[in-house]
């Protein structure tokens, strides 16, 4: 769990805060306002307003969820299995997430074969963040990928033998990926994903990751680690997750004057 150190916050809040989650997230108002940080910005102490918090706080978990959803009619992974029961889901993108298609010559290499004919397709530190996704949580791959393509990918990252689900049918009409059909309790889902289409679904559950695109410097996955290993730890993914949202909506306005902002801690500089 995030511990505070408010170092400044407002006294009142300048302007209503919205109450409507419904019109929060199908407006688009939230996942207007989340905004792609480099992860390594979560390294240094987080400062959001205080008001996006507590906004952010009271959008549902799963607003796409119909009313009486008979969750046996899906459940796309099936039961947690005892060996893992007790761990949080944390559910995987593949493209641009972890890999990318554009460096791909041949589908029938093997991993090796990736990265002695050119720049590697998987993405830089994909190995430790993997490990770590399989030593504290339940790994689940949804990808919108094709079936065929999806098993590749999934052999070359070391995902394979995991729960996958493919392609757009489980899908939202928009392309969001529900994760109410896990059939999770709603707090212990995390989804990686660098499309923030996933947002309208999963406002509150969804960590963006800046989409990655064949750059061999990158270090989103590293900076990543420490993060989810505190989730790991907390009693809802959304302990340390709100935090990094509402930082989001403030991301790249940096003419806010500090008097408005409160500033924290996070956990993970000490785990």
């Amino acid at each position: 769990m995030l511990t505070f150190f408010t170092i400044q916050a407002l006294s009142a809040f300048a302007g209503p805060i919205r109450t409507d989650s419904r019109r929060l997230v199908h407006g688009g108002y939230h996942q207007d306002n989340v905004k792609y940080v480099p992860l390594n910005e979560f390294k240094k102490p987080l400062r959001f307003l205080p008001e996006d918090l507590t906004t952010i706080k009271r959008i549902s978990l799963q607003p796409t969820l119909p009313a009486n959803y008979d969750h046996n009619a899906d459940n796309l992974i099936g039961d947690q299995p005892l060996h893992l029961q007790g761990r949080k889901t944390i559910v995987l993108d593949l493209d641009e997430t972890l890999f990318t298609v554009d460096h791909v010559g041949c589908w029938d290499g093997d991993a090796g074969y990736l990265t002695r004919t050119g720049p590697s397709a998987l993405r830089p530190f994909h190995k430790p963040f993997i490990q770590a996704c399989k030593d504290r949580f339940e790994v689940v791959v949804w990808t919108r990928s094709e079936n065929p393509y999806a098993k590749k990918k999934c052999e070359w990252l070391g995902l394979d033998g995991l729960p996958m689900i493919t392609g757009w049918k489980d899908c939202d009409t928009n392309g969001a990926k529900p994760l109410y059909k896990l059939h999770r309790v709603s707090s212990q889902i995390l989804l990686i994903d660098d499309d923030k289409v996933h947002l309208s679904a999963n406002p509150r559950s969804q960590l963006l990751i800046p989409p990655w695109n064949g750059d061999e410097n990158d270090c989103e996955l590293e900076s990543l680690i420490p993060i989810i290993n505190q989730i790991a730890k907390e009693p809802s993914v959304q302990d340390s997750l709100d935090i990094c949202l509402a930082q989001s909506y403030i991301y790249e306005k940096g003419d806010l004057p500090h008097d408005c902002m409160t500033e924290i801690e996070p956990m993970w500089l000490y785990a």
